[in-house]
This record gives C-alpha cells, sequence and structure tokens, in this order.
C-alpha cells in the first residue's frame, strides 16, 4: 500500500494496534519517502523510485512505548522495520516531518489491518491526518488485468474483420459466377449476330453465282 500526505506539522505519529487481540504481524516494513507537496504526481513519482528497492534490509525502529524506541526521519533511500510492541493493544512510532511538506508512505501490509479504533497516521495533536492520494497494488494488478481484457477485445475484433472478408469473397465469387454465365449469354449473341450478318451479305452474291453457272435453273427459279 502507499499513500500521500500533506504535512502541516513538525512531528506526526505512526500507529499500529492490536485487532482481535493480536497485531496482523510481528513487525512491518515501512518507507517514509519525503515530498514536496500531497500531489497525485509525487506518490507516482516515489512509487516509481522505489521499484527496484525492496522491503528487505531495514533498519529496525521499535515502538516509542517499548523503552527503546527512536524518532524516524523520511528518507528516500531508507526503509524502516517497525517492531511492535506485543505487551501493549498500540504501538506508536513517532516521525519527524520538520523538513519536508509531503510524505509519501509506502507499508508491507495494508494500514487498516493494524486499525480497530486509533486511526494509523496523526500529528502530535491527535488529529487524523488522512492520505490525499492513494496506491494499492491489488488495484494495479486489476489494471493489468483490464489491459488483458482490452487485448482479447481487439483479437475478436481482428477476427470479426476477418470473418467480414470471408464473407465479402463469398459474395464476390457468387457475382463471379453470374458473371461468368451473362458473359457466355453475351457471346452467344455476338456469335449470333455475326453469322446472321455473313449470311444475309453472302446470299445476294450467292444469286449471282448461280445465275452466272446456271443460267436455265435460274431462268426457272425467277
Amino acid at each position: 500500500w502507499g499513500g500521500i500526505f500533506a504535512l502541516e506539522e513538525s512531528l506526526h505519529y505512526w500507529n499500529a494496534e492490536k485487532v482481535d487481540g493480536a497485531y496482523a504481524d510481528e513487525h512491518m516494513n515501512i518507507y517514509l519517502y519525503p515530498t514536496a507537496d500531497d500531489s497525485e504526481e509525487y506518490l507516482e513519482e516515489a512509487e516509481e523510485a522505489l521499484e527496484d528497492l525492496p522491503f528487505e534490509n531495514c533498519t529496525a525502529v521499535y515502538a516509542a512505548n517499548t523503552g527503546m524506541g527512536t524518532v524516524m526521519v523520511p528518507n528516500a533511500s531508507l526503509c524502516y522495520e517497525l517492531h511492535f510492541n506485543d505487551k501493549a493493544f498500540l504501538s506508536i512510532f513517532p516521525i519527524n516531518t520538520s523538513s519536508t511538506a509531503g510524505l509519501a508512505i509506502f507499508t508491507e501490509h495494508y494500514p487498516l489491518e493494524f486499525e480497530e479504533n486509533i486511526h494509523f497516521f496523526k500529528t502530535a495533536a491527535g488529529e487524523d491526518v488522512e492520505a490525499s492520494h492513494e496506491y494499492d497494488e491489488e488495484e494495479g494488478d486489476d489494471e493489468d488485468k483490464k489491459k488483458w481484457s482490452t487485448v482479447i477485445l481487439a483479437c475478436v475484433i481482428v477476427n470479426l474483420l476477418t470473418l467480414t472478408g470471408v464473407a465479402l469473397l463469398g459474395i464476390k465469387i457468387a457475382a463471379l459466377e453470374t458473371f461468368f454465365k451473362m458473359n457466355s449469354l453475351l457471346h452467344s449473341f455476338a456469335a449470333g449476330a455475326l453469322l446472321s450478318t455473313v449470311v444475309y451479305l453472302m446470299l445476294p452474291e450467292a444469286m449471282h453465282f448461280f445465275e452466272s453457272k446456271h443460267s436455265g435453273e435460274t431462268a426457272v427459279a425467277w
């Protein structure tokens, strides 16, 4: 989980409560990333900067009410490992925020896992401080799922276009068959017209040939 907060005081407290009589975990890693303000752009910038920084080898910090507590200072390259006070229902961790106007916080667990009655982030006066913007890793996973659905939709559209092309090809083939039939009829008509023309042109000349060689038969015929 990640969230960015606007800071108006020089000291804040991160709180973890027992829920149903126990902490959600024995300890939790946390990044405190200083920012110029509480805008969503700075939250995204901090998230990208910490992508290659694992929640490993973090500096151990104990709750203030254990007698071994120390004040955490926001650091872009340092993570803290919060150790809770198992003897108390609440563990409090002070944060020195005097040198930053905004604070992006990234936690190994969702903060509400450690919240029952007391808000997880408060001012020194005890007022709740809410995140201006939040980043949830599960929401990021949902975004990835949406991208998969977009890819599937694109594939369906491509396949529909392909099927449309096949249908148009079938229509074209049917049209070609009709064209060939009509073309045969047209060629037959043209051939008939040519033959008729030839016959009518040659018939008068043929009569002259009959008259020149067979004058008797011609006289009888006429």
